[in-house]
Order: structure tokens, then sequence, then C-alpha cells
């Protein structure tokens, strides 16, 4: 399987707390990305700059064990020369990376924030794609994290949102929290809890199978929700908790004389 890791900080460079949260996360995702690697599969990753989470589990990865010849980390990157010399500077540091990269091709201004920010998005989004699960970790609350995840999670992508680091994996752990802990049970510890990392590609394979059909992905499932006028609180509940799982719920408006009944489909149309 291919495992996209993406993250960094939450905090600047010049803050106090830096030097400790860039610990923490150089520590942790070193630990992810020979995991991955050990355990079979690819790492996919976007930046090369040190300092990312990216580059983290990469060095992690190299330093995994594994003898394996072919390509174990996919780089997706902008077609820019700087972030090309850029990845080969992060080779020669790291002699036993293989890699391949795929370039996505696309406008790119390097002296123009707004048209670096899209050029590094589209490289983020060709991964998304390519990918069977991703990792987040970190990330700062307005950066390219904010609106990746998301993105992301709209396209019902299989996400592990690593809670600890804060900023926008943690926004996005809040966001799917029921649908989480539906999967995962007692579980979800692990990705609260940074001495846990050597368990998470056991969570990325048990949500990555149970991924449902990509032709499946694109409708959104919707439920009919019939019940007795006389048990409304019930209706409620059950309304609350199906909400939560980002289902659509129509109640029956009836004259309530049936039972309670929740009843799931796939409702064609445009303002069903």
């Amino acid at each position: 399987m291919n495992f996209f890791v993406v993250g960094g900080t939450t905090i600047d460079r010049d803050d106090s707390r830096y030097a400790q949260e860039s610990e923490l996360l150089n520590r942790t995702m070193r630990m992810l990305g020979s995991e991955i690697i050990r355990n079979g599969h690819t790492l996919v990753v976007c930046s090369p700059y040190e300092g990312s989470a990216d580059v983290e589990a990469v060095k992690g990865a190299t330093m995994s064990g594994a003898e394996r010849t072919e390509p174990f980390v996919h780089f997706y990157i902008p077609d820019a020369p700087s972030v090309r010399v850029s990845l080969m500077e992060l080779k020669q540091r790291t002699p036993e990376l293989r890699f391949q990269d795929f370039i996505s091709r696309g406008p790119i201004d390097l002296e123009n924030e707004e048209s670096r920010s899209h050029a590094w998005l589209l490289a983020q989004l060709c991964a998304l794609d390519r990918c069977h699960a991703v990792i987040a970790i970190g990330g700062k609350p307005t950066g390219p994290m904010s609106l990746l995840l998301p993105l992301a999670e709209t396209r019902r992508k299989c996400i592990v949102p690593l809670r600890f680091l804060g900023g926008a994996a943690a926004e996005s752990f809040d966001r799917q929290r029921h649908n989480l802990q539906d999967k995962l049970g007692d579980r979800m510890h692990v990705l609260v809890d940074p001495e846990k990392v050597d368990s998470v590609i056991e969570i990325l394979q048990l949500l990555a199978a149970d991924q449902p059909a990509p032709a499946i992905e694109q409708k959104p499932r919707k439920l009919f929700l019939s019940y007795p006028k006389a048990r409304p609180a019930e209706a409620d509940f059950v309304e609350m908790i199906l909400r939560r799982r980002s289902l659509k719920v129509f109640r029956d408006e009836g004259d309530g004389s049936g039972n309670l009944t929740v009843v799931g489909g796939w409702i064609e149309g445009e303002d069903e």
C-alpha cells in the first residue's frame, strides 16, 4: 500500500516551544517511516525540505534495515528547478534512499507566494489521489494542511490524524472523532499518544482495508428515519448519531403510526 505522510510543526521557529515540538515530530516520524517500509509498504511524501514530517519519515525509511531494490519512497513535487535541486541534495545526504519522483505540471511563479502555495497543493492532491491512506501530523492551522485535509475528508479518503502535536491534524481528528471511534474503538489512544506511533501501521492497514469502492465513495449515503410521533426523543437521538457520522437524514413527516425504523439507500437527484 502507498501511505502518504504530510505535516510539520505548528509554530514558528522563533517560538520558545519550537525545539521541543520539532524533536517530537522528528522522533515520531522517523519511527513511522521505518515501520512503513519494514512492513512492505511505500512511503509517499511531497516536501524535500528539512523540518517537514516528510523528510523525517524519509530518514526513518532509509534506516528501516529492509532490503528493497525498488523505489520505496515516492516524491510528488511541483515542476520547479529549486525543488528538484533540494530533492537531489536530500538524496546526497541519504545515499540509502531509493525514490521515484512524480512532477505535477502546472504554472508556478516562485516569487509569488500564492502561486507557490497553489503549486504545492497541486502536488499534494496528486499524492492524495495515488495513496491508499493519509497520515497527518501537526501543520499550522492556517497553512496548506488546513485546506488539504478537509478536501481529503470530503473525498472520503482514509485519514489517520495524529493528534498529539495539535494543529491542522488535530482539527481533522476532531472532525472525524465519531467515525474513528466507530472503527477503532479502544485503539483510538494510538492517535493521541506519541509513544504508540509504532502501532499506527496496524491502524492504517485496518482503516485502508475498510475503504468503500471508489464508485460508492462518489455518492453520499442518505437515510430515511421513520418513527412514532409519541417517541420523538428517541428519533432525535438516532438522528444526532447518524448526522455525526456525516450521513444525511430525512425524517418521516407522516401520521407517525409506524415503528422506529432507519432505512438506508442511494437517493438520486439534486435536491433530495
